[in-house]
């Protein structure tokens, strides 16, 4: 009846004891209670015969009080001549309220394996048998599903995020090479907010987490563009570091600024009582302060180093050379 889970209980496991049935609480099974009533009459009773089946259901309902025969009703069903479904109620040692996405279908995949070798085993007219939950807040197992497409989706959207948000770029900054730098500085963002929010905050990827991670990806295209271009615009600038230090001077003020002012417009989210607001507020704060740190250090640091001079990587001058030469352009 305790229904261990393949894992023990132990790790990551959200089964208390080993166990997928809560420490004190007891699995509510009517037909173990028909069993009962039978053996009153016949003690040295396993099973309940066939035939007998549904007379000892008729006899043990019309002999419980009116609030007993309402519960009865809920867990079993019955027509005038037989019964026609029974269902084995318990109460899981996880806890509902903080049940993640990977750790509900730990749960999922436990019940199934128990359900599996329970039905490979029952009797013809039993092997219908089928678990489900109804009791946990979003509707259960059903909801799991949901939170599985909408992870899904997450990747789909990521998949199509970055190739358009790199070509946003080399149209934006003009520059194959500080595309390439803006994307990588974006896509390390996404990881690190969600890393952030797993890490210090315990949240696995669930409905909030899976809607911000695409909407990430737009505040944080912010502050690399605009570091981007002004370093495209110091075309008279001799060297990547008096490039760099020319967008630094120009836009960086700007760029903390800006960052300031969005995660102060966040905070105010953290008023709200909603979990999804507080959520999404934590979410902009760390999309906002990471941005910032990788667009002025990892992006700015890499254009430093590395970043284009002179024509190099330049898609004007690109199409410029493929127009010469096809002809379209005039030569040198």
């Amino acid at each position: 009846p305790a229904a261990p889970t393949r894992g023990g209980g132990g790790g990551d496991s959200p089964c208390k004891g080993g166990k997928l049935v809560r420490a004190g609480q007891t699995v509510g099974c009517i037909v173990r209670d028909l069993l009962n009533r039978y053996k009153v009459s016949n003690p040295s009773a396993t099973v309940i015969p066939e035939g007998a089946f549904f007379n000892v259901y008729k006899d043990f309902v019309s002999t419980s009080s009116p609030s007993m025969q309402a519960s009865i009703k809920q867990v079993i069903g019955a027509s005038d001549t037989r019964v026609l479904w029974a269902s084995i109620v318990f109460m899981t040692s996880a806890d509902a309220e903080s049940l993640s996405n990977a750790r509900g279908h730990f749960i999922h995949d436990n019940l199934k394996e128990l359900t599996d070798g329970l039905r490979a085993r029952a009797p013809e007219g039993m092997r219908t048998i089928f678990f489900t939950d109804l009791e946990r807040p979003g509707g259960g197992f059903t909801w799991t599903a949901v939170e599985d497409a909408l992870i899904q989706n997450l990747f789909t959207g990521f998949s199509i995020c970055f190739p358009v948000v790199f070509c946003v770029l080399v149209v934006a900054s003009g520059n194959v090479l500080l595309a390439l730098f803006a994307t990588v500085s974006i896509a390390m963002i996404v990881v690190g907010v969600l890393g952030a929010v797993q890490v210090y905050h315990g949240w696995d990827l669930g409905i909030a987490e899976s809607i911000s991670g695409v909407i990430v990806i737009g505040f944080s295209v912010d502050y690399t563009v605009h570091l981007g271009h002004m370093y495209k615009e110091a075309w008279d600038q001799p060297s990547r570091e008096s490039k760099t230090r020319f967008a630094l001077t120009h836009m960086g003020g700007t760029v903390v600024g800006g960052g300031l002012t969005t995660a102060l417009s966040g905070g105010v989210l953290f008023l709200c009582t909603l979990l999804f607001f507080t959520k999404m507020g934590t979410l902009l704060v760390w999309t906002i302060f990471l941005s910032m740190a990788h667009a002025l250090l990892f992006f700015m640091a890499c254009c430093a180093v590395f970043g284009p001079t002179g024509n190099f990587g330049s898609v004007h001058y690109a199409i410029g050379v493929c127009k010469r030469k096809l002809g379209f352009g005039k030569k040198d």
